[in-house]
C-alpha cells in the first residue's frame, strides 16, 4: 500500500493544529501540565533566535538577516529581465543558512564568521533570558540553536569574566554542551547534572563549534544526534521563539518523535503557518502536541514566579528592528564587488542563469577566475548554453589538475552533465569512465571520505546514463551511491532528492531498508518538489513537476484513461509557468513539447500545432548536438503538418456533415 504524500501529511497536520490550538490565557490544563513537568524535572525547553531579538539584546533573527541581504543585493545590482515580484518570491523562500553557504563561496569562511561575531556578541541579556536561567535552576533542560551567550551571561556577576563562563555555570550546577567533547557524555553525566544547556549549533565564544550554513547543517553530527536523543527521551518539550526552519534539527526530532512524551509549541499569533515551518506542523501532529498561541511573556509568567526575578512590567518584550544594524555590518565587511559576486552565485545556484550571467560579466576581472568559471558554468547550464557550460567546467578542471586532482575529477563529473543534455552520450560515457578510473586509483592509494563522496556522484551520474538500459543496473549503481551520500550533507539534500526522482521515473521499487539511518525509498514527485522548494532550488522544482507529468503520460499509454492526460497537463502547466517566471529556456522548451504531445493524444490537433510552434523558439536557444537538434526540429514540423492537416480535415468533414443535415 502506497504511503501518504507530504502534501497529504501537511494537510492533516494543519487540520489537527486548527483543532488543537489554544490561547495561552485559556490553556489552564496545559499550563498545569508544564508546571508538573518542571517539578518532575521532565521539561526540555527548545529556544530559537526570537528570544534574543527583544530590548535590550536586539540580536537579529535569521529572517531579518535574509530581508536586509536581499535589499542590499537588489540595491547593488538592479535586475534587468526577470519580473521583480517573481524574483522576490524566490529569494524570500531561501533559508538564512543557504545564503551563508553561498556567501562563503563568494568570499571566505573568516568573513562569514566575522558577520556572526559582529551580530551576536556584546549587548545585554533581556528578561526572557533571565526567566530561562531561572528554569535552568529548577533543573530544566534547555536546547538552543542560538549562537549568543546571553542565557549563560545571566549567571555572571559584574566581577566575573566571560572567559570563565563554564566555571561559573558549573558552580551553578549547569552542564553546557557545545563541543565535540559531548560525545563522551553519558546518561549518568546528564542525570548527575542539575540542569543542562545544549548549544546544538555551537556558541559564539567557541567559533570552531559553530554550525552556520547548509553545508554543515545538512545532517547533525553523530555526537549531537546522540545527545539530542538522550535529552528528549521520555520528556516534555516546550518550543519558544523557534520556527523550525532548519535542515538538521527538525528531521531528527521527527525521527525521534516516539521518544518524546509531549510537545508544546508557543506561537506568537494565530498566523501559524507563517510563524513555523511545515516540518514543525508535522512534528506537532505526529507527537499529538499542543500549539499554544500568544505572547511567550505571558507563558513564562504562568509557569514560573516571575516577580522573584524582578522582570519589569513594561517594554521588556519590545521587538527591535535590527535590519539597519545588519546592513551596516555587511557593508563594513564586504566590498561592493563581493556583494555582487555573492548575489550572482545565489542566482546561479537557484537557477536564474540569465541574471547571474549579467552580474558575472560586471565583475569578470575583479574576482578569482577559477571560482568564477565554475559559477558561470552553472549559470550557462541553467540557460541551456550547454557547450559554454562544458567548456567552463573543462577550463576550471584543467586549471586545478596539478594542485588538487580530486577537485579536478569532481569538476569533470560536473562537466559530464552538459554533455548529457547535449545528447553527446558517447563522449559523456568516456568522460565518466576516466573519472571512475582516477577515483579507483585514488581509493587504492589512500581511502578518503572525499574520494567516497565523488564516487557517490559518479554512481549517480552513471545510473542515469542511457547506455544502462536495464533497471537492475540502474538500481545497482544507485544503491552503491546510498551509503556514501550520508557522509556529505550537500549530497544528502540535493543529489539524494535527484536519486529519489530517478527511482520513481524509472519505476524502480525498492523496499525500505529499516536498518539504514536514512533509508532510500521512492517518494512522490510532489514531495520531491517540496524538498527542492525548501532550499529555493527552482530548477529542481520545475524538473520534478515535469517528470511527474511524463510519468502520468506513460500511465495513459498503459491504461488509455483520459484522466491521466488531464492530470499531466495540470502538472506540466505548473512546471511551464515556473519556467517562464524564472526565464528558464530548457524548462520552457521541454514543458511546451510535452503539452503539445498531450493535446495531440487528446486529438486537439489545433492546440497541438500551437504548442509545437511555441516550442520552436526556446528550443533554438538551447545548445544541443546539431544532429539531435535537427531531428527534433524536423519532428516538430512533421507533427505540425500532421496536426494541422488533421485539424483542417476535421473542419472540412464537419462542414460536409452540416450541409448534409441542412439538406435533410
Amino acid at each position: 500500500m502506497k504511503g501518504k504524500s507530504l502534501k497529504q501529511k501537511f494537510k492533516e497536520a494543519k487540520s489537527y493544529i486548527e483543532q488543537e490550538k489554544k490561547e495561552i490565557e485559556n490553556a489552564d490544563k496545559e499550563l498545569d501540565a508544564l508546571k508538573q513537568s518542571i517539578n518532575d524535572r521532565k521539561l526540555v525547553i527548545f529556544v530559537g533566535s526570537a528570544i534574543s531579538s527583544f530590548i535590550p539584546s536586539c540580536f537579529p533573527k535569521g529572517e531579518d538577516f535574509t530581508k536586509e541581504l536581499i535589499h542590499i543585493f537588489k540595491k547593488t545590482c538592479p535586475i534587468l529581465k526577470i519580473n521583480e515580484k517573481n524574483l522576490d518570491e524566490l529569494l524570500y523562500s531561501v533559508p538564512f543558512e543557504v545564503f551563508l553557504f553561498f556567501g562563503e563561496e563568494a568570499t571566505n569562511a573568516n568573513k562569514i564568521l566575522s558577520i556572526l561575531n559582529r551580530l551576536y556578541t556584546g549587548n545585554s541579556w533581556n528578561w526572557v533570558h533571565k526567566a530561562l536561567s531561572e528554569l535552568l535552576k529548577k533543573n530544566c533542560i534547555i536546547i538552543t540553536s542560538n549562537y549568543d551567550i546571553l542565557i549563560e551571561s545571566t549567571f555572571l556577576n559584574d566581577k566575573d569574566k566571560k572567559d570563565k563562563l563554564d566555571e561559573v555555570l558549573s558552580e551553578n550546577g549547569v552542564l553546557r554542551i557545545l563541543k565535540n567533547g559531548g560525545k563522551n557524555i553519558t546518561d549518568a553525566t546528564i542525570n548527575n547534572s542539575s540542569s543542562v544547556l545544549f548549544k546544538i549549533h555551537g556558541s559564539i565564544d567557541f567559533p570552531e563549534s559553530i554550525v552556520y550554513q547548509i553545508n554543515q547543517e545538512g545532517l547533525l553530527e553523530p555526537w549531537r544526534k546522540l545527545i539530542l536523543q538522550k535529552l528528549i527521551t521520555s520528556r516534555d518539550i516546550l518550543f519558544l521563539g523557534y520556527s523550525g526552519r532548519d535542515f538538521d534539527i527538525l528531521p531528527e526530532l521527527l525521527r525521534y518523535s516516539n521518544y518524546i512524551r509531549k510537545i508544546y509549541w508557543n506561537i506568537l499569533d494565530g498566523n501559524i503557518y507563517k510563524n513555523i515551518s511545515a516540518d514543525a506542523c508535522l512534528l506537532i501532529h505526529q507527537a499529538q502536541g499542543k500549539p499554544l498561541i500568544g505572547d511567550m511573556r505571558i507563558l513564562l509568567q504562568s509557569i514560573i514566579d516571575i516577580d522573584k526575578i524582578g522582570i519589569p512590567k513594561k517594554n521588556y518584550f519590545k521587538f527591535f528592528n535590527s535590519q539597519k544594524q545588519i546592513g551596516n555590518v555587511l557593508r563594513d565587511i564586504f566590498s561592493i564587488d563581493e556583494i555582487r559576486y555573492w548575489y550572482g552565485i545565489t542566482l546561479a545556484r537557484l537557477g536564474v542563469g540569465s541574471e547571474a550571467l549579467v552580474i558575472f560579466q560586471k565583475i569578470i576581472d575583479k574576482v578569482d577566475n577559477f571560482h568564477l568559471l565554475i559559477n558561470r558554468a552553472e549559470a550557462f547550464f541553467h540557460e541551456g548554453k550547454y557547450i559554454k557550460s562544458y567548456y567552463c567546467y573543462r577550463e576550471a578542471a584543467l586549471q586545478v589538475k596539478k594542485k588538487d586532482l580530486l577537485k579536478s575529477i569532481s569538476l569533470w563529473l560536473d562537466a559530464s552533465n552538459p554533455l548529457r543534455q547535449q545528447r553527446k552520450f558517447l563522449h559523456q560515457f568516456y568522460l565518466l569512465l576516466k573519472c571512475w578510473y582516477s577515483l579507483w586509483i585514488l581509493q587504492k592509494i589512500k581511502k578518503n571520505k572525499k574520494v567516497e563522496q565523488e564516487l557517490a556522484s559518479f554512481y549517480t551520474y552513471i545510473a542515469q546514463h542511457p547506455f544502462f538500459i536495464f533497471k537492475r543496473w540502474k538500481q545497482y549503481f544507485l544503491e552503491k551511491a546510498e551509503p556514501l551520500r550520508r557522509e556529505k550533507p550537500m549530497l544528502s539534500i540535493l543529489t539524494w532528492v535527484s536519486i529519489q526522482a530517478y527511482l520513481i521515473q524509472e519505476g524502480i521499487n525498492r523496499k525500505e531498508n529499516k536498518e539504514a539511518e536514512y533509508p532510500l525509498v521512492p517518494i512522490d514527485f510532489d514531495d520531491i518538489a517540496i524538498h527542492y522548494k525548501r532550499i529555493g532550488n527552482v530548477v529542481g522544482e520545475i524538473d520534478s513537476y515535469r517528470k511527474k507529468g511524463r510519468k502520468l503520460i506513460n500511465n495513459y499509454y498503459k491504461t488509455h484513461k483520459n484522466n491521466y492526460l488531464e492530470l499531466a497537463k495540470k502538472t506540466i502547466s505548473r512546471s511551464l509557468k515556473l519556467s517562464k517566471c524564472y526565464l528558464h529556456p530548457p524548462g520552457c522548451a521541454k514543458g511546451t513539447l510535452l503539452l503539445a504531445k498531450i493535446e495531440y493524444l487528446k486529438k486537439n490537433y489545433n492546440n497541438a500545432s500551437i504548442y509545437y510552434r511555441e516550442a520552436l523558439k526556446p528550443l533554438k536557444e538551447l545548445e544541443l548536438c546539431q544532429l539531435y537538434k535537427f531531428i527534433v526540429v524536423i519532428y516538430i514540423h512533421y507533427m505540425l503538418l500532421i496536426s494541422r492537416s488533421k485539424y483542417i480535415m476535421g473542419k472540412w468533414l464537419a462542414s460536409i456533415f452540416k450541409n448534409v443535415q441542412n439538406s435533410d
